[in-house]
């Protein structure tokens, strides 16, 4: 016979919270206490759709976890004049550690990102990566994909 037995996290998914970035209402999820890691989505992600399960147990695990939902995707705002492209998604992420984790970007412990984005033409993903640890004043060697 075949059981199939699920686990309950330990915490739920947090409710949402919103920020405004460049007067654009965005959406944010946080959870937990300790070293900061952040959780971004691929392309047409949300952070519940792409971290349900994982903000849970890495708060569990002894973080402070933040999953965004960038501007166009998710529960954040989708104004139809914004130009949408990997430079606004670092733009924002950086401007977010900035602002919201009230001085302690430089101690993120990482930064992890959908796979979705390393699918992308010319496999930019590492250089996306590499990117948004530079903007957030990381070494790249921190990254996780």
């Amino acid at each position: 016979m075949l059981s199939i037995v699920t686990a309950t996290p330990s915490v739920a998914f947090p409710a949402t919270s919103k920020y405004t970035w460049r007067g654009h209402e965005c959406a944010y999820v946080a959870a937990g206490e300790g070293p900061p890691v952040i959780l971004l989505h691929g392309f047409a992600g949300s952070a519940y759709n792409c971290w349900r399960s994982t903000v849970p147990a890495v708060a569990a695990s002894g973080h402070r976890v933040y999953a965004l939902d960038l501007l166009g995707l998710g529960k954040s705002a989708q104004p139809s004049d914004a130009t949408y492209s990997i430079d606004t998604w670092r733009e924002q992420v950086r401007d977010f550690c900035a602002e919201q984790l009230d001085g302690v970007a430089v101690n993120v412990k990482g930064i992890y990102h959908e796979l979705a984005f390393a699918e992308l033409e010319n496999n930019d993903g590492d250089g996306i990566a590499a990117e948004l640890f530079e903007a957030t004043n990381h070494p790249v060697s921190d990254a996780v994909l």
